[in-house]
């Protein structure tokens, strides 16, 4: 993205930010977005809808020094599928707005979790997710499926259900992870230890691309994660395959901290840049 101040954009969402969006913007996704990114979200939710306005009139009301820093803003907005980008030679910028995830969600998601737990540290991460609802263990999980309690009848016209749950959907975090071989990761597995229907879940999938993106983690090495996790946590959650990926992690590497960092310079957070200034300076 590369902004012109004197380009238009518009905006559009499908909710207004609530009360406890607002307790997990600031405290959950505040420190992985940094100030910038926060306070270009918030300013956005104070636009009106589908109403032209310059990107000049939001570098001048955050006080930003030049264009480069909305457009860092921008990216982390969207890497964080907080919003969404489309652009038209003759109509300008339009943007859609979203709501962020839920706190259970955003705990339930690696990618965010793993990413505040880098930031935050240990002891103030344990703090802020302790009152999140987990399986209780010792319990056998009895909920009715919805298609236990529900069933679908033909119908001509489009089905509420489905509009409802398209109004729920939101976007989530891309982890493409290509060197990743999840054919060859299903292959190592006994169908008698850990059904196929699990491996062949789309969303299960995702997460094992997620965490092994996260923990840079082969084939060999999440099969071994996901055995532990099997063995000593006895479930399949996806925070303690997340738990347990890490662990693998530190043990593989010692002296090594997995940080997350912004590809580009970032003045609000920790970039790639920072640790190729550190290790000039360390030379000196």
């Amino acid at each position: 993205m590369s902004l012109d101040l004197n380009s238009t954009f518009k905006i559009a969402r499908e909710h207004n930010l609530g009360g406890e969006d607002y307790h997990v913007l600031s405290q959950l996704y505040l420190p992985i977005m940094g100030i910038d990114s926060f306070s270009l979200y918030m300013y956005l939710f104070s636009l009106k809808d589908n109403e032209s306005y310059f990107f000049k009139k939001v570098v001048d009301a955050l006080n930003l020094n030049t264009p480069k820093f909305l457009e860092r803003a921008f990216s982390k907005l969207e890497a964080l599928s907080l919003i969404k980008l489309f652009y038209n030679e003759q109509k300008g910028y339009y943007i859609n707005l979203y709501t962020p995830v839920c706190k259970y969600s955003f705990f339930e998601n690696s990618i965010l979790a793993n990413f505040l737990y880098e930031q935050i540290g240990e002891m103030e991460f344990t703090k802020l997710s302790k009152d999140v609802l987990t399986n209780p263990r010792g319990y056998k999980e009895i909920t009715k499926s919805f298609d236990d309690v529900f069933e679908f009848k033909d119908q001509n016209i489009e089905s509420l259900f489905t509009k409802i749950i398209r109004l729920k959907t939101k976007p989530d975090i891309k982890i493409e992870n290509p060197n990743f071989d999840y054919i060859f990761f299903k292959m190592n597995f006994d169908t008698e230890f850990l059904d196929s229907k699990i491996l062949d879940d789309e969303e299960f999938k995702n997460q094992i691309l997620a965490i092994s993106y996260n923990y840079q983690l082969n084939e060999e090495e999440m099969k071994e994660v996901i055995m532990n996790t099997i063995e000593i946590d006895k479930d399949l959650t996806y925070q303690d395959i997340s738990k347990n990926a890490r662990k693998y992690f530190q043990k593989k590497n010692r002296n090594t901290k997995r940080v997350v960092v912004t590809k580009e310079p970032d003045a609000f957070i920790t970039s790639a840049l920072d640790d190729e200034h550190y290790s000039f300076i360390s030379k000196i």
